[in-house]
């Protein structure tokens, strides 16, 4: 939607909170147990800014993680975690590993940042790359399986499926030993009849059950190892000697300092079916007030019952609102909508710091606002601490019969803040001003221009291998990764395969050549091919060779760009060729250029680009659906009368990350949340140069493009495969 101009019109009971538990020791964050600051909410030191999980893959270079670092901090954030993730080529806690995390550890030092380490290759924690398990038997995580099918028994189902999984979950191994074998007999109700542990003198019949104790599977997951047995002490101590050990020589003297923490991910134990666990008889103590819900229960210990009958409990019918009207005597916030209804899409937190509190709401749907009156119990004074930009307001509250009332309207997906004191306490402080806007014209003529050139995207190819002659028909490229190592006898690439780092580093002997055909309508200059491992493959372009020289990068240092010669109108043929072995990666490429883009089905042209034609809405259906930057949309904003009038732009509907705003060629600030609409300030009248930036998405470009919208909310590497149907 176009964005509008709106203007202002020319000027004419105190109560305690429950006390928080006490702290323990661990002081990642000392700040905490001192008074609130105001200048830390405004200017938040490291340790409460955000720390990301910081992947390492491919192959570690030095200079390149020292510029990442300082990237980081020209983004605000406080620090990072050293992540080993998928794809990394420099052995894991090996020397030159071990030099990396010094370095950054030091460069966080310089910079006042917070160096955090993480103690595994991927994840879950304690195998340490399958270095603890690979030649110690004892260490490996080990399950009971209790099956119908005896070892090696050819009848059993599913054989053929491979243990591909990253996590401890229990998989049959057939890498145990035989603990036990049962009877089991069932009538034909599926009712126990026979439950009993044959002798090792009886021979096996049918309905034996045999219960083996088994590791898992070698997964390449932990690198051709195993996962770890968590519950092993000299495991464990394995665990710790060459992750822990190794980091506290390496960095210790910064542990509690610049490296506050080792971050552990997930350490797990084998789990399949169990039963519930069952406790024996205990006597407990509960205060309080007992509610029945509903129906008293009738069993106790599967038998029939009256004692649930006789507690001294209130009984109340099991609907939500009985509920809610029975716990009314001890709740503490209260939020009801201006319909009369209590709010159901609110979500909010309440803690104690001492005698004040802290009051957080949000409201949890996206796009609907909500208007509420707000109720706390006791009585307490406000202050507004607006987490956008730090800064402080007094917030109207009023005390009506032993609570605290508050009328807010939540705009969709925002939130509120408040410091709570008891009411005797008035801070002193301004008011958040909330202007009352009205539209004063919209905008609509715009010039448009891009940050980045356009891209179109290359990833349905023809195929071959090595000497043959005929060209595979045409597929997805990743598809084409898995189906030509198939074809090569090579372990496919899925969700869980070795580390680069433990693999052969022998050279490639087989070649693989990819064939891609696009259209265009126009004749294109000065464009470029943008591709990985632009050094190891060979390119023409219509039977001509291109010279791979780089010319730079596109988007990441490793997506080199190569320059095209003059690109005529009509069909084109792109042939790339390398060779092709265990640790090659084929990926997408791309052809960036002043070019639109026609994309029909999986269709694509390359049209005109008419940037004079493009309108303010959805710029991936006018000629730009795989481009990645962002775009600049130019305004002429007039503003009338006779005096200085308060002026805001709102832009109603949006979907791009980010708006940033500049008036000739000044920032003035960013909208991102509704009501999507941002303060300029006093302006005289005339014209003004306004310019709205929409952030681009480079998930056009790189996301799992052939997943239909809505199909997942989770992503994988398989997520970008598409599978057959």
């Amino acid at each position: 939607m176009a964005p509008s101009v709106a203007q202002l019109p020319e000027q004419t009971p105190t109560s305690k909170l429950p006390t928080s538990p006490s702290s323990t020791s661990f002081n990642l964050f000392p700040q905490s147990r001192l008074p609130f600051s105001p200048s830390i909410f405004a200017n938040p030191t490291s340790e409460y800014r955000g720390t990301p999980l910081w992947s390492w893959n491919k192959k570690l270079d030095l200079d390149q993680l020292l510029r990442q670092i300082d990237h980081m901090e020209e983004m605000g954030l406080g620090g990072f975690h050293m992540h080993s993730r998928v794809g990394l080529d420099t052995e894991y806690m090996g020397e030159e590993f071990m030099h990396m995390v010094k370095k950054c550890v030091e460069r966080a030092k310089e910079k006042g940042m917070l160096a955090w380490l993480y103690d595994e290759d991927r994840w879950p924690s304690g195998a340490a790359g399958g270095l603890v398990t690979k030649e110690e038997d004892q260490f490996r995580s080990r399950h009971m399986l209790i099956t119908p099918w005896k070892y090696g028994d050819p009848n059993r189902p599913d054989q053929a499926e491979e243990n591909h999984s990253c996590s401890a979950v229990a998989s049959r191994s057939e890498l145990g030993f035989l603990a036990a074998r049962y009877s089991i007999i069932l009538d034909k109700d599926g009712f126990l009849v026979e439950g009993r542990r044959l002798e090792d003198s009886e021979e096996d019949f049918e309905g034996v059950w045999y219960a083996y104790v088994e590791t898992n599977p070698p997964s390449e997951w932990f690198n051709g190892a195993y996962y770890v047995d968590t519950l092993s002490a000299p495991a464990m101590q394995r665990f710790v000697d060459l992750t822990y050990e190794p980091y506290k020589k390496a960095v210790g003297s910064e542990f509690g300092k610049t490296v506050p923490a080792i971050f552990t991910d997930e350490p797990q134990f084998a789990l399949k079916n169990q039963l519930k666990l069952a406790h024996g008889k205990r006597d407990i103590f509960l205060p309080g007030k007992v509610v029945v819900a509903g129906s008293d229960p009738s069993l106790v210990d599967v038998e029939p019952s009256l004692h649930p009958k006789s507690l001294s409990a209130t009984r109340v019918p099991f609907t939500r609102l009985d509920i809610l009207r029975e716990l009314e005597t001890v709740r503490d916030v209260k939020v009801v909508l201006d319909t009369g209804m209590e709010a159901d899409k609110l979500l909010y937190q309440m803690r104690a710091d001492g005698e004040e509190g802290y009051l957080f709401i949000c409201n949890t749907d996206r796009v609907k606002p909500s208007k509420c009156r707000v109720d706390i119990r006791g009585g307490w004074s406000a202050t507004l601490l607006d987490t956008f930009s730090g800064k402080s307001y007094s917030f109207k509250t009023e005390v009506i019969g032993g609570w605290t009332r508050f009328h807010h309207h939540f705009h969709g997906c925002a939130s509120l803040l408040l410091r709570l004191y008891p009411v005797t306490h008035e801070p002193c402080l301004s008011a958040l001003e909330t202007p009352a806007w009205t539209v004063s014209h919209e905008l609509v003529d715009c010039a448009a221009s891009l940050s980045e050139p356009n891209v179109l995207l290359l990833d349905i190819a023809s195929h071959k291998l090595n000497d043959d002659t005929d060209w595979e028909a045409p597929e997805e490229i990743l598809r084409i990764d898995n189906i030509a190592r198939e074809n090569l006898g090579l372990r496919q690439k899925k969700d869980a395969f070795a580390q680069p780092w433990t693999t052969s580093k022998t050279a490639p002997t087989n070649t693989i050549s990819l064939r891609f055909r696009f259209t265009s309508t126009i004749d294109i200059q000065g464009a470029h091919l943008a591709l990985e491992n632009a050094a190891i493959t060979t390119i023409a372009l219509d039977g001509a060779p291109v010279v791979a020289s780089s010319s730079g990068y596109w988007v990441d240092e490793s997506i080199s760009t190569i320059p095209l010669p003059p690109i005529p109108a009509g069909s084109h043929e792109l042939i790339l060729s390398l060779l092709f072995g265990p640790a090659t990666n084929l990926e997408r490429v791309y052809i960036l250029g002043e070019f639109g883009v026609d994309l029909r089905g999986r269709s694509a042209t390359i049209v005109p680009l008419a940037l004079d034609k493009l309108a303010v809405g959805d710029y991936t259906r006018q000629g730009l659906p795989f481009y990645v930057g962002n775009v600049h949309y130019d305004f002429t904003l007039r503003v009338e009368g006779s005096g200085p009038q308060r002026t805001a732009i709102q832009v109603p509907r949006f979907v791009a990350p980010l708006l940033a705003v500049q008036l000739d060629g000044r920032d003035k600030g960013a909208i991102a949340f509704q009501p999507h609409t941002l303060d300029l300030g006093e302006l005289s009248a005339g014209e003004y140069k306004l310019r709205i930036t929409a952030y681009g998405n480079r998930d056009h470009a790189f996301g799992a493009l052939h997943l239909p919208d809505g199909l997942t909310k989770w992503y994988g590497p398989d997520a970008f495969r598409t599978a057959e149907c």
